[in-house]
């Protein structure tokens, strides 16, 4: 989940074991691996994905700035 460039990758909880705090607690752990690597971590989360915002906003990420992605597929 933790790169060499800083980026936290995603997490995905099943349904049934969601509101325990885990993806928290998997994202805190993930964070804290790259923070003894480098000054700074981050991740990019869609704009409607109001769980994984919680998350990250508890962890004390900030909203930093919008992207928008392109995505090209062969012919």
């Amino acid at each position: 989940m933790g790169k060499h460039d800083g980026s936290i990758g995603t997490v995905f909880t099943k349904p049934e074991a969601r509101g325990l705090g885990l993806a928290t607690l998997v994202n805190y752990y993930v964070t804290s691996k790259v923070f003894q690597q480098q000054q700074h971590a981050f991740c990019f989360v869609a704009s409607d994905n109001t769980a994984s915002l919680k998350i990250y906003e508890k962890l004390g990420f900030s909203h930093t700035y919008d992207v928008d992605f392109l995505v090209f597929s062969s012919k």
